[in-house]
């Protein structure tokens, strides 16, 4: 049996983040029926904003939408699998395979 490293960024989140799927499928399935938001939360005086999120950075290769040796930035990194002869990170779109120069 090889030895993996699997790092979790999203132990406490696991549970929101299935019910954030449950409400999308919801609000996909019925767009009038928002009864639910009753007693939610409220914000004023709201702007567009951003917070820092784990991500992996480096050099892309096997890509079909940027050039092989461009750098780029992956999105929001939910589980990073360390591995003796593979790596690779899980990110909110897909799974990226990793290099090995880095991450150990």
């Amino acid at each position: 049996m090889r030895h993996l490293k699997i790092i979790h960024f999203i132990d406490d989140q696991l549970a929101g983040l299935k019910r954030l799927i449950v409400d999308l499928e919801k609000l996909e399935a019925d767009l009038s029926d928002l009864t639910e938001l009753k007693g939610s939360r409220a914000l004023y005086r709201c702007v567009p904003s951003f917070r820092a999120a784990s991500c992996v950075k480096g050099r892309v290769v096997a890509n079909a939408d940027r050039p092989s040796g461009a750098r780029i930035k992956t999105s929001q990194t939910f589980a990073v699998v360390l591995g003796e002869d593979h790596s690779c990170e899980r990110t909110l779109e897909k799974w990226c395979r990793l290099g090995t120069e880095g991450m150990r």
